[in-house]
């Protein structure tokens, strides 16, 4: 069979007899191998334009300072990429990866097994799989399904996550962020410092601290630890916000003022004025008045 590109070529020198159908086996004619070699030369112009298709798989490190633009991309060891990147089919780096550029992929999907370092203008149109570290002081959209096991640290004006979000490592947003689909945050820490405005659920087993104005329009379920709101909280749902459930005896050993929770033995939702615990609209008595209440209820903090 005539080896018309480089992807035929064998790693066995005795199976390489020819190139383009020109005969290099041994005893050939001196004229073949320049013929050959004009030949080989064709080969490797259309591996390095692209006209070849041969997939480029590499073992090793990938350096690239330039542009890169690939269709197909497996990259095994370490990927340095300085210029700017596009992916657009389907991309698997599973070493670690340094882009200092922009990466703009409208693949099928994309799978970063490795650290990932990312400092430069992000899109990622489809699937994302990322099971080690995002560091990113760039700008990031993510619109596909994004599945994020490793730690993320973005630093970057704008983050923006439209798909069904599974964050479940530790991850710090201190840019601008935007979750319009579900985002569900598993990791032990999970800190978002930035504006965010998160239109879908929010599912999270760890502990959360949202430290800027958050505009949360979808549900809440956190079952972690804590979860700390310090800038301003706006729901926008027509639904309910679920308050804690416990009897007299599980209240908080060490209650802080403002905290809210429903009281299962006296079917009451009651706030922790500082050193007594009243039911949310009484007054008198060294109760706390209504207005007072729903604005403890509404601040979480007094």
């Amino acid at each position: 069979m005539p080896k018309t590109k480089i992807s035929e070529y064998s790693t066995t020198n005795s199976q390489n007899t020819d190139i383009q159908s020109i005969n290099i086996d041994e005893g050939c004619a001196p004229s073949g191998i320049n013929n050959a070699i004009r030949e080989l030369m064709v080969h490797l112009k259309n591996f390095q334009t692209g006209a070849s298709s041969d997939p480029l798989t590499v073992a090793g490190g990938l350096v690239s300072s330039g542009g890169a633009t690939a269709n197909t991309m497996t990259v095994t060891g370490i990927l340095t990429a300085s210029g700017g990147t596009i992916l657009s089919s389907t991309n698997t780096i599973s070493g670690a990866a340094i882009i200092s550029g922009n990466i703009n992929s409208s693949g099928t999907a994309n799978t970063f097994s490795g650290g990932v370092v990312h400092s430069g203008t992000n899109t990622f149109s489809s699937s994302v799989i990322i099971s080690g570290n995002v560091n990113s002081s760039g700008t990031n959209t993510f619109s596909g399904s994004q599945v994020i096991s490793g730690n993320i640290n973005s630093s970057g004006t704008t983050n923006t996550f439209s798909g069904a979000n599974v964050l479940s490592g530790t991850n710090t947003l201190s840019g601008a962020t935007t979750i319009s689909g579900n985002a569900t945050l598993s990791g032990t820490t999970n800190t978002i410092s930035g504006a965010a405005i998160i239109s879908g659920n929010i599912n999270s087993s760890g502990t959360n601290t949202f430290s800027g104005s958050q505009v949360i329009s979808g549900n809440i379920n956190a079952t972690g630890t804590t979860n700390t709101f310090s800038g301003d909280v706006l729901f926008t749902s027509t639904g309910a916000v679920k308050m804690p459930v416990g009897t007299q005896a599980q209240r908080p050993g060490t209650p802080a003022a403002g905290m809210v929770r429903f009281n299962d033995d006296t079917d009451v939702l009651e706030v922790y004025t500082g050193s007594t615990w009243t039911a949310l609209g009484s007054g008198g008595g060294g109760g706390i008045t209504t207005g007072k209440a729903i604005a403890m209820a509404i601040v979480f903090g007094g």
